[in-house]
């Protein structure tokens, strides 16, 4: 850390505030950034709930459409039967 501070003491008046434009630039995005994913996890949920029925009811109606036409003798043209040995 010292040779850190000692290399910033040794820089020119130019190097010197080109260090510290992007040191505040790096500053400015993180900050920025930060309050970004702040704002993000603060934005409501969805309704978990709502969702899960959904999927199960979509999941039920795909059953029984293909129930009828799918048995282990004629696999539905979406399934394919285990391979047996």
């Amino acid at each position: 850390m010292q040779n850190g501070l000692n290399e910033y003491r040794r820089l020119s008046l130019e190097d010197n505030a080109t260090f510290r434009r992007w040191l505040v630039g790096n500053t400015v995005v993180g900050a920025l950034s930060f309050l970004a994913l702040i704002a993000i996890a603060s934005l409501p949920r969805r309704d978990t709930a709502a969702t899960a029925k959904m999927a199960n009811s979509t999941a039920l109606s795909q059953t029984r459409s293909c129930a009828p036409a799918c048995t282990w003798e004629t696999p539905h043209a979406n399934h394919s039967l285990p391979q047996r040995d």
